[in-house]
């Protein structure tokens, strides 16, 4: 990436560096049923191991310059709460003298290894005493489990219907990371009964819902949509047929992500309740991670209206869509392998502060009175991209012992 330019009003000049590898190993514990038998909940333990010979180097020296995570996450908590714009001023004074030369703040220069598990920020660990919704350190894109003893401790309910009185409802997900409701101090089984959670704009749209994508009612048809719940997204995602192929010698059907799912409001009006009111192909999920302005895609902008990305300067734009798809055997349902494909996105531009006069604390120090990064374009701009490929009728290799640290 560009930082110096694009502080200057340039666009992004973006080169991919990839692909690192994990392995992601796993299981389920705490599992119970209700005394019925109609809900299965349950808490998963996993961990990730790098696969060196798959990967282009060592993700621990291998650095990248990227959007700086904490200032933008810092920033939209400021810019939601009466702080308002805040944010940018008490980041840069909060940075000691010494401390890492991020430019600006906006950008940073990493290790691929910290961007993927997580980075000690000195603003954030500052601001983190004042402020409790900001964490004493970013976290990192993935989480490892070290043991099964840490799940029990760090772990959330998942709960799913097992179909046992109603075939139809096979796997569909009942409970998401304790949301029902309130479930954090919820004993399981039972839950207090409960169908929804404040994320999005209607009670509708928060209900948490749809298949977890092991398995579907048996006779899936070419027709069918098959409803997943998508945890990245934290909302079901819609899955209409594409094709029909053979898959180790058993007939699948391939399902995709319905186009009408990334449409703006002004297209299709239902989405307004997930916030879709920008451009057509992403996914908001802003309202998941606290307001940072978040949106996630298929990789390389690929379906994504070309008017955000028409003067960037960066990998070939994949024209041919390459997007998440789950492959069904259509009798019994069951689903024998997936492949999902995102791209993380965050929207930046210029950070306007307050004039005077306008907030309740008196202050003279022009710091709070400016506009941050002025000639910093509003844009969308990517950060990485993952595939993730599950296969049920392919033996994995034997599982290794989990890392002692990430």
């Amino acid at each position: 990436m560009n930082p110096l330019e694009m502080l200057e009003g340039a666009a992004p000049a973006i080169r991919e560096v990839g692909p690192f590898v994990y392995y992601n190993y796993g299981k389920v514990i705490e599992a119970n049923w209700t005394s019925d038998k109609t809900v299965l909940s349950y808490k998963k333990y996993s961990y990730y191991v790098f696969q060196p010979d798959q990967s282009v180097g060592d993700p621990e020296h291998i650095n990248i310059t990227s959007i700086n995570m904490p200032y933008v996450g810092i920033n939209a908590i400021f810019m939601r709460s009466d702080l308002k714009s805040f944010g940018p001023p008490l980041m840069l004074k909060s940075y000691p003298p010494g401390s890492i030369a991020d430019v600006d703040k906006a950008f940073t220069t990493r290790s691929v290894q910290e961007l993927i598990w997580g980075f000690d920020d000195p603003a954030m660990q500052i601001l983190h005493s004042a402020v409790a919704d900001i964490p004493g350190r970013y976290p990192g894109f993935l989480v490892n489990m070290t043991s099964p003893e840490m799940a029990q401790w760090k772990a959330k309910i998942d709960a799913m219907y097992t179909g046992v009185d109603d075939i139809q409802k096979i796997r569909v997900m009942h409970t998401y990371q304790d949301q029902i409701g309130n479930l954090t101090s919820c004993t399981l089984p039972p839950c207090p009964p409960s169908t929804w959670n404040p994320t999005w704009a209607t009670v509708e749209a928060s209900r948490i819902r749809g298949h977890d994508g092991g398995a579907f009612p048996p006779g899936v048809k070419a027709s069918d949509t098959l409803q997943m719940w998508i945890p990245t997204y934290y909302r079901p995602i819609d899955f209409v047929y594409a094709r029909t192929r053979t898959l180790k010698g058993v007939s699948v059907f391939d399902f995709e992500p319905a186009p009408y799912e990334t449409y703006p409001s002004i297209v299709r009006p239902e989405n307004a309740q997930y916030y879709q009111n920008g451009s057509t192909g992403f996914y908001n999920i802003s309202g998941v991670l606290g307001q940072i302005p978040t949106y996630m895609c298929a990789p390389r902008f690929a379906g994504v209206d070309p008017a955000v990305y028409k003067d960037y300067l960066m990998f070939p734009v994949d024209h041919e869509p390459k997007p998440t798809v789950i492959s069904v055997e259509p009798r019994s349902g069951f689903s024998l392998a997936a492949k999902a494909r995102a791209q993380l996105n965050v929207r930046i531009g210029p950070t306007r502060g307050i004039p005077p006069g306008t907030y309740p604390v008196p202050r003279t120090n022009k710091i709070w009175n400016v506009t941050w990064f002025p000639d910093l374009r509003e844009m969308i701009v990517p950060v990485m991209w993952a595939e993730v490929e599950v296969c049920h009728i392919v033996c994995s290799p034997p599982h290794p012992t989990p890392p002692a640290t990430n």
